[in-house]
């Protein structure tokens, strides 16, 4: 099994490398964390810290994003962990009802997966079709920084590696799905992507008919 190798952002105080096996609990942990704290939509699901570490688990295993040596994470020149990303390969098995138990505890979070899943819907003729239906598509399904080293480049430094991991191994194509300003703007800014489909929260209007995702203020998009 290959791996990403070590990445030396333009702050040399930090450095981009893979996630390890015993750092994968951790960066669970701290998506969990930042679901309800960070992501604009998320933190409006009421939902438990325990809800949301089954939710990273499920959209993130260790199988998938540790174990093929794709997720990434930024130390520190000493060791400590600073900020980390998910990657793994785009599933396009994966469906909906995959994640029915939070559906059926969120309507937020019902709308968020029903919103996501429509805008890939009517963005797919756009997209690299046979990549996403051959393995060739790397995805970015989460990451996180620690807060202390919010607005320093660690966020960054991960999501252009990620896009030479991309490359490095064989990959035609990324894809993520950002619902937050900062982060869009670092994926079409300085990565090159493409936004495919964007949707406000404000305005979606669920198959049932409601407005699951107002409130939150934010826009989902799909960027590639």
């Amino acid at each position: 099994m290959s791996s990403a190798s070590s990445f030396a952002p333009a702050d040399t105080s930090m450095v981009i490398e893979p996630m390890r096996s015993d750092e994968y609990e951790r960066c669970i942990d701290l998506a969990s964390a930042a679901f309800n704290t960070n992501n604009p939509i998320m933190k409006r699901a009421g939902l438990s810290v325990e809800d949301y570490r089954a939710y990273a688990l499920l959209s993130c295993s260790k199988v998938k994003s540790v174990d093929t040596g794709l997720s990434l994470v930024a130390r520190s020149a000493d060791g400590e962990l600073l900020a980390f990303l998910f990657l793994k390969t785009f599933d396009p098995c994966q469906k909906t009802s995959d994640f029915k138990e939070m559906m059926r505890k969120s309507r937020t979070t019902a709308g968020l997966i029903e919103l996501v899943s429509g805008l890939y819907d009517n963005a797919i003729m756009s997209m690299r079709i046979g990549s996403m239906a051959t393995g060739k598509a790397l995805h970015c399904p989460m990451g996180g920084t620690l807060p202390s080293v919010n607005g320093k480049g660690a966020g960054k430094a991960l999501r252009m590696r990620a896009c030479e991991v991309a490359l490095e191994r064989g990959f035609n194509t990324l894809l993520v799905e950002p619902a937050h300003g900062a982060t869009r703007h670092i994926w079409t800014k300085y990565c090159g992507g493409i936004v495919r489909g964007e949707a406000s929260s404000e305005t979606f209007a669920s198959k049932a008919g409601d407005f699951p995702l107002k409130g939150s203020e934010s826009s989902v998009s799909v960027v590639e």
